[in-house]
């Protein structure tokens, strides 16, 4: 855990991917989504498909945000155009 939030805390976006799926899974820590969307948010600045694909999920059901479908589009839009 130590190596992995070193990794977050310099701005790796598949340890704040990591991270993000341990606060939104309970793995390790307490499940906190909203946490676990703080991560994702942080993570998708490197434009990572799957970080994207996270937070479009996350908007659809309202898990640690509010819910919204114009975000959700706007969020699983961006995974697409970036292969995912």
């Amino acid at each position: 855990m130590e190596n992995l939030l070193k990794s977050v805390n310099q701005g790796h976006p598949s340890a704040q991917y990591d991270l993000s799926t341990m606060f939104f899974n309970g793995y390790g820590v307490g499940q906190t989504f909203s946490v676990a969307f703080e991560w994702f948010l942080k993570a998708t600045e490197r434009g990572d498909a799957r970080v994207q694909r996270s937070v479009g999920q996350m908007f659809s059901t309202g898990q640690g945000t509010f819910q919204s479908y114009i975000k959700t589009v706007e969020w699983l839009r961006r995974a697409v155009v970036q292969g995912d």
